[in-house]
């Protein structure tokens, strides 16, 4: 009796290291899986032993042989769940660093082709992520083509021709810009109405976590977009004093020379107005940038 009371010990002490092992692998609760694996060895420990009271064998097998084998069988089955859950996300949260990295440095993002309901955690987001880079990349090439970071440029002030056509793209820039800001904020909406038509864990813990943060996204969203359009305005301002000045506005060794210093103070006021907007839109870039690192950093480390 002493050696099997002795190996149920050992058994008993090699069912709790799986356990906490795996409860750490599995990202797991340790009192819950502690607590299934204690319910399921009493119960089968009670079969057992109406089983062995039946049999002449009730005498010759110690309890804590009995104690330690389902022990270990409960908690090896339990660990091998914890295993396969382990894996699951850590696969998961390998496949989300690599989008959120993609996302980060405006790397592509193809379309997964499959309903929103049918394909996978990692398929829905890459979907997603990919038609805000789309939309993204869309605003980025109109305000490119419309070639307003030479608008300003000291050469172009001075050509009334130029400054018509940039005043024009100006107009266009600004009535467009609350067209980017809807459709972003709708896919907001559209992949919290995805996620929340899912039942698996990942869809059910990112919805957690999306709505908690949607508010903050949306603000973020309204505050950069009505950044652009303080940004366009003024450079609108700038040119449209250009244009007032017609004739009055020279060009020497590239510098620009106003005839009066009223017009000189008016446009240097422009100019300060338009530096703020500017440092605005950094910050509101760096933090979005840091937002999108802080999330990435967190997936890392399940990894």
């Amino acid at each position: 009796m002493k050696g099997q009371n002795i190996t149920g010990g050992v058994l008993f002490l090699i069912g709790t290291i799986f356990l906490l092992f795996f409860t750490n692998f599995g990202y797991g609760d340790t009192a819950i899986y502690f607590g299934r694996a204690t319910a399921q060895t009493m119960f089968f420990l009670l079969i057992i032993l109406v089983v062995l009271a039946a049999t002449p064998y009730r005498k010759k097998v110690a309890l804590a042989l009995v104690v330690g084998s389902i022990w270990l069988v409960s908690s090896t089955f339990l660990s091998i769940e914890l295993y396969r859950k382990g894996s699951s996300e850590r696969a998961i949260a390998h496949d989300a660093v690599e989008l959120m990295d993609s996302f980060s440095t405006n790397k592509e993002i193809p379309i997964k082709q499959g309903s929103p309901k049918n394909v996978s955690f990692i398929n829905l987001m890459q979907n997603y992520m990919s038609r805000v880079q789309s939309i993204r990349n869309e605003y980025s090439s109109a305000v490119e083509a419309s070639g307003l970071a030479e608008m300003l440029a000291p050469q172009n002030l001075t050509r009334p021709e130029t400054l018509k056509n940039s005043l024009e793209e100006i107009s266009t820039l600004e009535k467009i810009i609350p067209t980017y800001e809807s459709r972003l904020i709708n896919e907001l909406n559209t992949i919290e109405m995805q996620l929340s038509e899912r039942q698996d864990k990942e869809s059910i813990d990112a919805l957690n976590g999306f709505q908690k943060s949607k508010g903050d996204g949306v603000r973020l969203l309204k505050m950069y977009y009505q950044n652009q359009g303080d940004i366009i305005r003024t450079m609108g301002k700038i040119l449209s004093l250009a244009i007032e000045l017609k004739g009055k506005l020279r060009l020497q060794d590239k510098q620009l020379l106003f005839e009066d210093q009223e017009s000189l103070d008016l446009y240097n006021s422009y100019l300060q107005q338009l530096t703020k907007f500017s440092e605005e839109e950094e910050k509101i870039s760096l933090y979005q940038q840091h937002q999108i690192e802080s999330r990435t950093d967190r997936l890392k480390e399940l990894k």
